[in-house]
């Protein structure tokens, strides 16, 4: 088990990191198993997931993010059990998912949001345009 040491203004804070996936699986209602008896430890470090479709890799990211709970298993961050206690993982977890099904929600209220600064910057500018030329006795 690592140790990571950050310094923040004057305090030294020593966190321990490690991530024990211990016997995890996903079984849906349709009676498949998305992910079956997967056990893994790890400590800091970078770790890529391979695999062919349908070997698991989604959904195991998603138990790790604490997205979909697992059916069967156990996983620990730091020791504590990220189903009962998810709050613990989620504050250093960053999860950007392939698929993002929500984006195109997102994409469409972005458009949105840009079309009324567009017409509030238009409309910001006439009144600037208006009040310049009062300004000049016109």
């Amino acid at each position: 088990m690592d140790t990571l040491v950050t310094t923040s203004f004057r305090t030294a804070v020593t966190q321990t990191l490690a991530l024990n996936i211990e016997g995890v699986g996903k079984q849906y209602r349709t009676k498949n198993w998305g992910l079956r008896d997967f056990t893994l430890d790890l400590g800091p470090g970078v770790l890529g997931l391979l695999g062919p479709n349908g070997a698991g890799k989604s959904t195991l990211m998603r138990i790790l993010a604490t997205i979909t709970k697992a059916t069967t298993g156990v996983v620990t961050w730091n020791g504590i059990d990220i189903a009962k206690s998810p709050d613990e993982l989620r504050a250093v977890l960053g999860y950007l998912p392939q698929d993002w099904r929500i984006l195109h929600v997102f994409h469409k209220i972005w458009n949105f949001c840009l079309a009324l600064t567009g017409f509030l910057i238009v409309q910001f500018r006439w009144a600037k345009a208006v009040r310049s030329i009062e300004l000049c006795g016109g």
